[in-house]
């Protein structure tokens, strides 16, 4: 439940990793281009990475749509 410590540590830990994970990406020169993008998406864990955030955003889109019709 919201009110959880379970919870609690839950988001205290997707903020920690969030912001690690923006930090670390500040800190990284970027090479623009698409070559550079395709040598990216060649990585397995650039790959499994984008694949869990498409998951994640369209499980977050049907529960977006499934709650709005039953509002």
């Amino acid at each position: 439940t919201i009110g959880s410590e379970d919870f609690a540590t839950l988001c205290a830990n997707a903020q920690t990793a969030m912001e690690e994970a923006a930090d670390e990406a500040a800190k990284k020169t970027h090479s623009g281009g698409l070559f550079s993008t395709l040598s990216m998406l060649s990585r397995p864990e650039a790959q499994r990475s984008l694949h869990f955030l498409l998951d994640f955003g369209a499980k977050l889109q049907q529960r977006s749509v499934t709650q709005s019709r039953s509002d």
